[in-house]
């Protein structure tokens, strides 16, 4: 499955925020010297929804599934045969949301996301607040 390369990020909103704080975030809050603070930045509704919805698209037809369901129980097989199914991956947050959605529900998101630094600044480590369309955001 090739999926588009981006500058975005996919996160799940079920009762607030669903994401994961990777080692290699803490490494970069240091480095930027930023706060424990994730920093989400939803892109424009339409440019949001398209962006999820070529996923999806792309996702189904590499699984030659009809529905996100019987695509999601073959996903789950490839995941397990290749050890990919223990929790989440650094820098697959599309890969992170469909799986977190799939187990214990909530709304794919997509945009930029980043962290709070002490000067009360953003490093954005994923797209940034002068994404404004699809281009803005697909390499």
């Amino acid at each position: 499955m090739r999926l588009p390369k981006n500058r975005g990020y996919f996160w799940v909103e079920r009762d607030g925020i669903i994401d994961y704080d990777f080692p290699q975030y803490r490494r970069l809050r240091k480095k930027f010297d930023a706060t424990d603070t994730h920093c989400y930045l939803r892109a424009y509704p339409k440019v949001e929804e398209a962006i999820i919805r070529l996923y999806k698209k792309i996702t189904l037809k590499a699984f030659h599934a009809d529905n996100w369901d019987d695509m999601m129980v073959e996903f789950l097989l490839v995941a397990k045969m290749t050890g990919n199914a223990d929790g989440p991956i650094y820098n697959k947050s599309f890969t992170n949301a469909m799986m977190e959605i799939y187990h214990n529900g909530g709304q794919m998101r997509f945009g930029s996301m980043g962290f709070k630094k002490k000067d009360g600044t953003y490093h954005w480590h994923y797209g940034d607040d002068k994404c404004k369309d699809m281009a803005d955001y697909l390499l």
